[in-house]
């Protein structure tokens, strides 16, 4: 795989809670419609996709397994809008969120309690954070 830029790596791999393979659906008509649901535990109709959608099993990874397999030294700044799935990828990097402190910015408009439970799952894993909720995001940081 060739990029323009050396230090970028595209990764054919979605990020998630835990390591594993996940269910994904997307629309094969839309290039951005696209989300990871586990249909087994699906509470209402609406969390069942159409039929309108396809189905692919995808390897996903957590960003504390990356950090790790990568041995990365650091980790400056997360930026996620997965239609939804931004609390997974919060459980899945507490561990680099508690050593590393990155800047984040993260959606809130996909879920009615985004913004309480992803700035709960962010102070949990480290109490320094700084938290800001602007334009359906939230903004937080370490002061240095």
């Amino acid at each position: 795989l060739q990029t323009v830029y050396p230090n970028i790596v595209i990764r054919n791999q979605g990020v998630a809670s835990e390591s594993l393979e996940r269910d994904f659906f997307f629309y094969p008509e839309s290039s951005g419609s696209s989300k990871m649901k586990d249909i087994n535990n699906a509470s209402t109709s609406e969390d069942i996709p159409d039929r309108k959608c396809e189905k692919q099993k995808i390897p996903c990874i957590s960003i504390d397994d990356f950090v790790e397999f990568h041995q990365l030294l650091k980790v400056d700044f997360i930026k996620a809008d997965i239609e939804g799935a931004e609390r997974e990828l919060l459980m899945g990097a507490q561990k680099t969120l508690a050593r590393f402190s990155p800047t984040i910015s993260i959606c809130t408009y996909h879920l009615p309690d985004d913004k309480e439970v992803l700035e709960q799952l962010i102070l949990d894993a480290n109490p320094k954070y700084q938290i800001h909720h602007a334009y359906k995001k939230l903004y937080a940081y370490v002061e240095k």
